[in-house]
């Protein structure tokens, strides 16, 4: 038997027991116990703009925990060294202490979590990082989707094309019936399988699926809500764009000191910038 064949034998086995998984997730729904548990993990690669006047894309590798009842769509690496400081800080470490431990390891650039199907079904929950820590709730919406008749493969999974419609902006998705899970990344979402790759008509956003595995005995974490303040999407959307106009007096308005020097002791200045939006 040729090596090929094994591959192709290695990746249907697999397959088979991911679809298992998701099966047995999918009767289990209703039954689940109040803390949801992690049983699909799927990375994507992010690409993006954070402000319009950029000229580059930013990068960041984005994680999707999928379990019974919900999903929690995460910087990998921004959640990783918030663990690791959260945990040094509750030891008393100091701050140098702290940057140490995390320096060797990726930043994240999304500081945004998002929860579907929390704090109950159909309902969405979207923490975030601000100089302080914000949240909004709404309805959980979904893109208006078409389906489009054409196929690919995407690590080893028979895709199907889809173009929708979300909040003012256009997407052309990919998502495989093979994992029967309606999700995706970010707020995407609503289509017969799980999205592998989203990209929006203008190139200024897009999400590639790099990896799926399947997790077991992983508790679905919820948002720590206590040390949060409660806003609306577009209330935050506004103080992103106050933040991004003039850094230092959105900093006075929260009560921060509203200044910071480079390294020869001289007051910081940031020009202007315009947050680029992936929703109206």
């Amino acid at each position: 038997m040729s090596d090929g064949n094994l591959s192709d034998k290695k990746n249907i086995i697999m397959k088979r027991i991911l679809l298992l998984s998701i099966i047995t997730m999918m009767t289990c729904y209703s039954a689940a116990q109040k803390r949801d548990t992690v049983r699909l993990r799927v990375n994507y690669m992010a690409e993006f703009k954070r402000y319009v006047e950029d000229k580059k894309l930013r990068t960041d590798e984005m994680v999707l925990d999928i379990g019974h009842q919900q999903s929690r769509f995460y910087s990998r690496w921004h959640d990783f060294r918030w663990h690791i400081t959260d945990s040094l800080i509750a030891r008393g470490a100091s701050f140098a202490e702290v940057q140490g431990a995390i320096s060797d390891y990726p930043r994240g650039r999304v500081f945004d979590n998002i929860y579907k199907h929390y704090p109950q079904k159909d309902r969405l929950t979207l923490t975030t990082f601000l100089l302080k820590h914000f949240y909004y709730e709404e309805a959980l919406e979904k893109p208006v989707w078409t389906l489009i008749p054409q196929d690919t493969v995407i690590l080893g999974y028979r895709c199907g094309y889809a173009e929708g419609t979300f909040r003012g902006r256009k997407w052309r998705a990919c998502y495989t019936e093979e994992i029967p899970v309606s999700e995706g990344p970010w707020k995407l979402g609503g289509l017969p399988g799980l999205i592998l790759y989203a990209a929006e008509s203008s190139g200024g956003f897009s999400y590639r699926c790099i990896g799926l595995t399947q997790v077991r005995g992983a508790v679905m974490p919820v948002p720590k809500l206590k040390k949060h303040v409660r806003c609306s999407r577009r209330q935050l959307m506004g103080m992103i764009k106050e933040h991004d106009k003039d850094p230092r007096a959105f900093e006075r308005k929260l009560g921060l000191p509203g200044i910071a020097f480079d390294a020869s002791g001289k007051p910081l200045k940031h020009p202007p910038r315009t947050p680029a939006f992936m929703e109206d």
